[in-house]
């Protein structure tokens, strides 16, 4: 499936959104779906090109304001992008 923005475009697998029309979600109003599958469901390559797709700043907002990450993936984007997991909501409602 391919998402377009800004002439940018990234290529995930279908599967990833099995639950919805691909047709219907639009990169901007779905960004918080589009980061939170590619974060739990996705691999190296997927989360790679979502952060360099969307710009890092804007991933990195997104993935803070997300409520169901797991820990695992919390201690992951902590690493990555020198983050205080205490930053992340999903951290703090545990």
């Amino acid at each position: 499936m391919n998402i377009s923005l800004n002439n940018k475009t990234v290529t995930l697998r279908d599967n990833l959104f099995w639950d919805i029309p691909k047709d219907k979600i639009d990169p901007l109003k779905n960004a918080p779906l589009i980061v939170e599958r590619v974060l739990t469901r996705g691999d190296k390559n997927e989360f790679a090109d979502v952060v360099n797709f969307y710009g890092e700043n804007f991933f990195i907002n997104i993935a803070m304001k997300l409520k169901t990450l797991d820990r695992k993936t919390v201690n992951f984007l902590s690493a990555v992008f020198r983050i205080k997991k205490e930053s992340f909501t999903c951290y703090n409602n545990r």
